[in-house]
């Protein structure tokens, strides 16, 4: 009795629902092909200055899920983060259209993506905090993501806190 119930279970986790939607991303995201592998390193330094004439993004992700979140800026992918973890990327001056999307899991197929757009200042740090959070009740599961620019006093904190996202395209 309890080998069935496990093997019914295991199919129930498995298999796709047939009501589980296409991806659809906003057009600030990359495209829905591109995955990424992500290794995260632990006590690394604190980021340099900005380039020359460009501004500096920090993707902070606070999650307690340990899946692969990807990042986007003005339509392609510029990185990915694995749970609490951070990594930086450096852009032009000017208004920037920014998003993350949260890869799915067993249960619940692909979360709602994270959208913002800011306008960013050659020479300065930016530290955005992106969270995801998740409402999973007996008859639905939902997700919301939000990105929150912080002071740079909770970014340092928080870089020095979690371990630094090296991401690489597959």
């Amino acid at each position: 009795m309890k080998s069935k119930f496990l093997l019914i279970l295991a199919a129930a986790l498995i298999t796709t629902p047939a009501h589980a939607k296409p991806l659809v991303l906003p057009d600030s995201c990359g495209s829905e092909k591109i995955d990424f592998d992500v290794d995260t390193k632990k006590d690394q330094p604190a980021p340099a200055a900005p380039e020359e004439g460009k501004a500096q993004i920090v993707f902070i992700e606070k999650s307690p899920y340990a899946r692969v979140t990807r990042f986007g800026v003005d339509g392609a992918w510029v990185g990915a983060t694995k749970g609490n973890s951070y990594f930086t990327v450096s852009v032009a001056p000017g208004k920037h259209h920014l998003c993350a999307y949260a890869e799915g899991n067993l249960l619940m197929h692909g979360f709602e993506p994270g959208v913002k757009s800011l306008l960013f200042e050659a020479g300065k740090t930016y530290y955005l905090k992106y969270t995801l959070s998740v409402d999973v009740s007996h008859d639905a599961r939902t997700s919301s993501a939000t990105f929150d620019p912080l002071e740079a006093d909770e970014g340092a904190y928080l870089i020095k806190k979690y371990p630094l996202s090296q991401s690489k395209a597959k």
